[in-house]
């Protein structure tokens, strides 16, 4: 709404005035607050605005458009290129990103891993 949009702003100034945003520092945002409806030309505030981290937690769903790219990855995604970050005994095979069993349309990754990814990532930072 345009009340929570200028809420947002609001916010977003007082943050940057205050110091708590800018080089150097990190901010963590729950969801809904975003760069979109700053008004043109308020380039200052959209640059400290850079600090900040915003994990929202959409999980596994058409309208994250994160999700879907992962998903449209998935078939393509190079076994090899996944393995190197792992331990020896906790690799995926050469057919793993193409047997259905575990592709990103499956229960276990797009409802449980795409939120415990969420989750785990809040934790994290």
């Amino acid at each position: 709404t345009s009340e929570e949009l200028f809420v947002n702003t609001l916010l977003q100034k007082a943050y940057y005035e205050y110091g708590v945003i800018g080089l150097g520092k990190v901010l963590i945002l729950t969801d809904g607050v975003t760069t979109s409806h700053l008004p043109v030309g308020d380039k200052e505030l959209e640059i400290a605005l850079n600090g900040t981290i915003q994990i929202v937690p959409t999980g596994a769903s058409v309208g994250n458009s994160r999700w879907m790219s992962f998903r449209d990855d998935w078939n393509r995604t190079n076994p090899e290129d996944v393995n190197v970050y792992l331990p020896d005994f906790w690799t995926v095979d050469s057919e793993f990103f193409q047997n259905s069993q575990y592709g990103p349309d499956t229960a276990t990754v797009a409802i449980f891993g795409a939120f415990e990814y969420d989750a785990i990532a809040a934790i994290g930072l």
